[in-house]
């Protein structure tokens, strides 16, 4: 009897965990996104500092950006040039302001959930 008990117990378990297993994917994916998030972000800071230097000094921004990625942000393990979710990172400009962004976990661009860091030039001393 105990046996019949513990198979109908894990024919349960088995059962709950088939049904819920999209949700437990949702919830998984939800997750890793924040910690993604933050990892962009940190790396969209990184290419703004590296940017700053030639904009502040008269200089346009790069006309191929994955290019200068991979030259100047040199990485063992991974391209440069790519978000978390494999996109690559853009170059946009609104007005005067030079911007640098991710097209964020849905993988679209111009969409809510794109991560943008601003490439600000320090001022210059007058």
């Amino acid at each position: 009897m105990r046996f019949f008990f513990k198979l109908a117990l894990l024919a349960v378990i088995g059962y709950v965990l088939y049904q819920s297993s999209d949700r437990v994917r949702d919830i998984v994916e939800r997750v890793r996104n924040v910690f993604w998030e933050f990892k962009v972000s940190l790396e969209l800071n990184s290419i703004a500092q590296n940017l700053r230097p030639g904009l502040a000094s008269g200089g346009s921004p790069p006309g191929d950006l994955r290019e200068y990625l991979r030259e100047n942000l040199a990485s063992d393990e991974e391209d440069p040039s790519l978000d978390a979710w494999d996109t690559p990172y853009q170059l946009r400009r609104e007005g005067n302001l030079i911007l640098v962004a991710s097209c964020g976990p849905d993988t679209e661009c111009e969409t809510e959930d794109d991560i943008v860091t601003p490439v600000v030039t320090p001022r210059k001393k007058s």
